[in-house]
Formats: C-alpha cells, structure tokens, sequence
C-alpha cells in the first residue's frame, strides 16, 4: 500500500521497469525521473550483467535481463543526455554475448526476445560506423530471423509441422515456442512481431 519493495528483485522485471522508467523521461517530460533512471540502469548493469557474468559466463540472470536493457540503454544512447556516451558500448557488449556466449542462433527454443535486443544493437553499430560489428549482427539477423518466421502459422516459409497442419483462422499469426510443438504463446508472438517490427524500422529500412 505504501509502494514499499518487497520479496527479492528479477532480472525480467528490473528490466521491464527501467524501460518504462527511461522511456517516461525521454519521451514524457519527465525530467524528474531522469537521475532515477540513470541510477537504475547503472545498477542494473552492475548487478544482473556485471556481476552475473562474474559468477557464469552464460548467466541466467543476464539472459533475463538482456532484451529490456538492451532496448533500455539503447534509448539512454540516443538520449542526448549528459554522460550517456558509456551506454553505446554496454549495448554493443551484450550483443556479443548473446551471439558468442549464449550462442542465441544454436538455441532450440524461440529467440524473438533477443532479437529485440540485437536488432538495437545492429543500429548503434551502424550509426557509430562499427562495420564489422553491424556485419557480424547482421548475419546474425538474417539468419536467426529467417528461422523464427518459418515458425509463423500462415508464413509463407513456415515449417514442416505447422505448414502441413489443417487451416484454423484463429491461428494464423501465431508463433511457435519450438518447431515441433503446435502450442502458441502470446507472449511468443507478441516478442517475436516486436522483433520483425525493430527489424523493418532499423535494420530493413522499410
């Protein structure tokens, strides 16, 4: 009732709430929440990325925490704001974990979250002239978004077990966990479209 924190912090929700927190401040006129939100990206950072990688190199924590603190610390980057210059390099950085240390393209589930977070980076390392880097994602991109929209109900390049399956309209649009499972989530879908939205606007240009 009183807004006091409580039970222990979650790398998902820490990143969630930073989004929300920045984007308030950026795009709201909420000046107010400005050291608020640089404070909290730090310790995110510090906490779930940081010190995670300290303790596993292919942290859980960090994982958790990747997509919404990439998509947080890319606004920061393009902010304008004072001392944000840093938050070029943390995205840049996490991309390369997620691509070298938790190998997001052999992964056999759905990735659409992290395609949120790199399709990001891609866009600062094209924009600060980093070729090698925006190259290396961009194959990253082609490829692993390739694969997720074989996983689409109604794609034109969808996969074997759901491009045989009977016709159902309330399916179309619906987006695998995992190429051999017929089960749809939402929230797979909801990442998944997110990602191929970021993709259009950034690293397609369309």
């Amino acid at each position: 009732r009183d807004g006091a924190p409580s039970g222990t912090n979650n790398p998902y929700a820490d990143g969630e709430a930073l989004l929300a927190l920045i984007k308030a401040a950026k795009y709201m006129g909420r000046d107010d929440l400005r050291p608020l939100a640089l404070a909290s990206a730090q310790a995110g950072w510090q906490g779930h990325v940081v010190e995670a990688r300290k303790v596993a190199a292919d942290s859980n924590t960090t994982k958790g925490y990747y997509q919404w603190s990439t998509m947080s610390f890319f606004e920061l980057a393009t902010s304008g704001w004072p001392d944000t210059d840093p938050w070029t390099g943390r995205v840049l950085d996490l991309a390369d974990w997620m691509v070298d240390v938790h190998q997001v393209l052999g992964r056999g589930r759905n990735t659409g979250y992290a395609f949120e977070g790199l399709i990001h980076a891609w866009q600062l390392a094209d924009a600060s002239g980093d070729s090698a880097r925006a190259t290396k994602l961009g194959r990253v991109i082609d490829r692993g978004m390739t694969k997720l929209i074989s996983w689409q109900v109604g794609s034109p390049i969808a996969n074997d077990c759901i491009g045989g399956a009977p016709s159902d309209p309330l399916a179309l649009g619906g987006v695998q966990n995992h190429r051999e499972e017929p089960a749809l989530r939402i929230d797979v879908t909801q990442h998944q479209m997110h990602a191929v939205i970021l993709a259009r606007r950034y690293y397609l240009r369309t």
